[in-house]
């Protein structure tokens, strides 16, 4: 095309556009930025040139953020013959994290830029925030936030008239528009309809990761983890899936089950993924303790806030902030978790304990009126004991700790707990008879073979072979018992493998920071 014809072909275009511009803003020239890329590469926003780009600069935490990159991808896929990029700038100090956690197969090109050289041409303010760049780079267009239909006919108008965008149809597919309306349902916290939405969609497209992902979510908090991963694993049995949707499924069965298979298959993300900060996020709990993470690593933790859903890392926040001494902060992250079970129910609990508030605390952990040791029933007595052991309550824990024996005699967790206790009152004559008698139980009961056989070698249990332990009752049993029985110098490292096995989300992690607390305060 000769140039003068070029020219007024962009001076048709820009006075077409120039409605959707704000009347203060004028089109201007985009600056080169350079582009941050996965494997510390970059490339020029310049580079570009010749094409039309929509560069979107957002969150990975941030609804809309998450919106408009589903529309963009949706968008590149339909325009793959066509002179046009979809480039999404994330704020996640990771480029990497951009692409494998968005929320849907991204299409286009992900990228972050250095902070330090932000240029004005950005604002983090009222993210998502996008940007219209024509073939000969001006911003043509701007804003903040677009809904699926608004953005699609901005882009229309823009290069109507460009002879190589001819054909260039964005209308979203059936499929895409009910991803758009399920990702804008997801954060109205309508979890029931998000489980309906998901199901339509993939009962028309089996394959349709981003409806799984979703699904998952939504089955977590209508019903458990353990509904969910059945479900998903029924739904993805012999189908090849993206590392994206694995990494996953695999952290939301981890948080489930815990299991060697799933703690084996997020290590082996973090060899594929070196670069990856959340993957290090979610393996950090198998690693560290909340005390004992660096200042680098807690810089680390708030990447996991971002994707995927399925991992919760308030809990874990929580107790790190409890450890270095911020129980206020703490509380915050515990309050979001209150009445989500037993483990939120003990953390909670804990924490409002170390800010002074003991009777709201003992309140929260009380159960049903009129409750006693004799009158209790077998989770009652079993959570009280708990209780007590969290509340520092060593006369009331060795009283429910003995209902929940009796009540439980197959069992050697109620021993164990009096055990404690009686240590911890001072009875070294009692807990001399509970060390006894729990050593009896290791032996004879097939329950406790591996704690058995321990014995036998004179080994102290691995993190591993707690972690194969799949019944988390036998597990916090064996971590209890080598703890007490202090194989170890300091029964403080005994514990802190015991938590390591424990998820975070589980009530034995709760029991098990308390009772290191109170080993590390004996040191000090």
């Amino acid at each position: 095309m000769p140039s003068a014809i070029l020219t007024l072909f962009w001076l048709a275009v820009h006075a077409l556009i120039a409605p959707l511009v704000a009347p203060a803003e004028k089109p201007t020239l985009a600056p080169d930025l350079t582009l941050l890329m996965e494997g510390s590469k970059e490339l020029s926003l310049s580079s570009f040139r010749g094409k039309w780009v929509l560069l979107l600069y957002g969150s990975t935490y941030f609804p809309r953020s998450e919106e408009m990159t589903l529309v963009g991808s949706h968008v590149r896929e339909a325009l793959a013959s066509h002179p046009f990029e979809f480039i999404q700038i994330f704020d996640d100090p990771s480029a990497c994290d951009g692409a494998l956690f968005s929320t849907t197969l991204f299409a286009g090109i992900p990228a972050t830029i250095d902070r330090k050289q932000l240029p004005d041409f950005f604002s983090d303010q009222n993210l998502p925030k996008w940007y219209l760049i024509d073939p000969e780079g001006m911003i043509l267009a701007s804003g903040c936030y677009e809904t699926p239909a608004n953005l699609r006919s901005i882009l229309t108008k823009a290069w109507r008239g460009d002879p190589r965008m001819k054909g260039a149809a964005i209308a979203a597919t059936a499929t895409q528009a009910r991803e758009e309306k399920l990702l804008q349902k997801i954060y109205r916290v309508d979890m029931q309809t998000i489980v309906d939405m998901s199901e339509s969609i993939l009962a028309k497209d089996p394959g349709n990761e981003v409806a799984l992902r979703f699904l998952l979510h939504g089955l977590i908090r209508t019903k458990s983890y353990k509904e969910a991963n059945m479900v998903l694993a029924e739904k993805t049995a012999g189908r090849e899936i993206t590392d994206v949707t694995r990494l996953y499924i695999d952290t939301c069965r981890f948080v489930e089950s815990d299991d060697s298979k799933n703690r084996d298959a997020l290590l082996a993300f973090s060899e594929k993924y070196p670069e990856s900060k959340f993957v290090r996020c979610i393996l950090l709990p198998m690693h560290k303790v909340p005390d004992e993470l660096t200042s680098g690593d807690k810089e680390l933790l708030r990447v996991a806030y971002r994707q995927p859903r399925g991992f919760d890392v308030k809990m874990f926040t929580g107790y790190t902030l409890q450890a270095d001494g911020h129980p206020i902060k703490a509380l915050r992250y515990f309050e979001e978790e209150r009445g989500r079970g037993v483990m939120a129910e003990f953390a909670l609990a804990d924490c409002l304990e170390q800010l002074g508030r003991s009777a709201e605390a003992r309140s929260l952990l009380a159960g049903r009126n009129g409750l006693t040791p004799e009158n209790a029933n077998p989770t009652e007595a079993w959570q009280q004991m708990h209780a007590a052991t969290l509340m520092l309550d060593w006369a009331t824990a060795a009283e429910y700790a003995r209902a929940y024996q009796k009540l439980r005699p197959e069992k050697m967790q109620g021993l164990l707990v009096e055990w404690l206790a009686s240590e911890y009152l001072g009875d070294q004559a009692r807990a001399g008879e509970l060390r006894e008698e729990s050593l009896s139980m290791t032996t004879s009961s097939n329950r406790y073979q591996k704690a058995a056989s321990l014995l036998k070698a004179g080994a102290e249990p691995t993190v591993r072979d707690l972690t194969d332990l799949k019944d988390e009752n036998i597990r916090f049993d064996t971590g209890l018992l080598f703890a007490l029985l202090s194989l170890e110098k300091d029964r403080y490292f005994s514990l802190r493998r015991a938590q390591l096995a424990s998820w975070v989300t589980e009530w034995d992690y709760a029991v098990f920071n308390k009772l290191r607390a109170i080993e590390l305060d004996k040191q000090k």
